[in-house]
């Protein structure tokens, strides 16, 4: 199973979201992109990678290097092994040893949400 690589970019102190008139997408973008498996086969093309190289701006770098420390608390359901959910558990473990604001930890979390599902889509359409 072969990823593609990630990267983060930039020298920006402070990156407005999405909401600021910059473009959507940029968690889900890098979520699906880490969970981005390679056709089976062994004959793949530059095209079959999916994605060219994804930046992490800035101002998702917390979010996006927690998504990467809990990124294997996944729940499982039956005996195939379907990933369906993060566990919460160690995510709010860690979340809460980050000393965050409240608004800081509903961001995060929220983030961390947008990650989570864009991976479980990666997931499942890594499966077609």
């Amino acid at each position: 199973m072969r990823r593609t690589p990630w990267r983060c970019r930039g020298d920006h102190e402070r990156v407005p979201r999405c909401g600021a008139g910059w473009p959507p997408g940029k968690l889900t973008t890098a979520a699906k992109a880490a969970f981005f498996v390679l056709p089976k086969d062994g004959t793949f093309t530059l095209e079959d990678y999916g994605f060219d190289s994804v930046e992490v701006w800035p101002e998702n770098w917390p979010a996006w290097r927690l998504f990467c420390e809990i990124s294997g608390q996944w729940r499982i359901a039956g005996m195939n092994g379907v990933r369906f959910a993060l566990d919460y558990t160690p995510l709010f473990a860690r979340m809460e040893r980050l000393g965050l604001s409240d608004d800081e930890w509903n961001d995060l979390f929220a983030d961390i949400r947008v990650m989570e599902a864009a991976a479980l889509e990666q997931m499942r359409d890594n499966e077609t």
